[in-house]
């Protein structure tokens, strides 16, 4: 049986936890054993789920990805766009996004990771609660050959003391977040491969 194909798709929190595990050699390809799968990238930094924003939409993405063929899509994206979106309006452009990867490389599994509260975004935690209740409850709906699931971070980023879990900017993670973001994602990757 060939390795399983993971795509890990995002934001500017993807594009540093690739850079991270592939500093790395003990964290090449996630800590997964390459017999077992193989993890690839597809993410850059401001990347947004509304289609028509040039050098920034997450749609630039998906020839690559598509050219990947993943039996598992790990998507983290939603908080670039908090500020221009309602919650709702957010809510259906990542799933027009979830379609649009369904479409167009009909994985087995998609894990779509829960937004996070940046720091300098806690005026919009209320925006962030909606999104991420919504896509927690609208995950099972999605029909057809793929299936959608939600993923929860248990690393820290939502306390009241969540402060150290962030970079100096108030947006990015610092090490001790990514470290835990990592360990997070890759127990995400590792469950949906043991279900195929």
């Amino acid at each position: 049986m060939p390795p399983t194909s993971l795509a890990v798709v995002g934001h500017s929190y993807v594009r540093h936890m690739r850079d991270y595990v592939l500093g790395r050699p003990e964290w090449h390809n996630m800590d997964i054993p390459r017999a077992v799968a193989n993890v690839s990238w597809v993410c850059a930094g401001g990347a947004s789920v509304i289609p028509d924003i040039p050098h920034r939409s997450a749609y630039l993405m998906l020839p690559q990805l598509q050219s990947l063929a993943p039996d598992v899509v790990f998507i983290h994206l939603g908080e670039n766009d908090l500020a221009t979106l309602t919650g709702p309006a957010l809510v259906a452009a990542i799933r027009a996004f979830i379609n649009a990867v369904i479409n167009s490389c009909h994985p087995r599994f998609i894990v779509v990771s829960q937004l996070t509260l940046f720091q300098c975004n806690n005026h919009l935690a209320n925006r962030v609660r909606y999104v991420n209740a919504q896509l927690r409850h609208g995950c099972a709906s999605f029909v057809g050959g793929t299936r959608v699931v939600y993923w929860k971070h248990r690393i820290g980023i939502w306390g009241p003391d969540r402060h150290h879990m962030y970079a100096g900017d108030g947006v990015h993670l610092s090490r001790t977040g990514l470290v835990r973001y990592c360990h997070s994602v890759r127990r995400a990757l590792i469950r949906m491969t043991n279900q195929l």
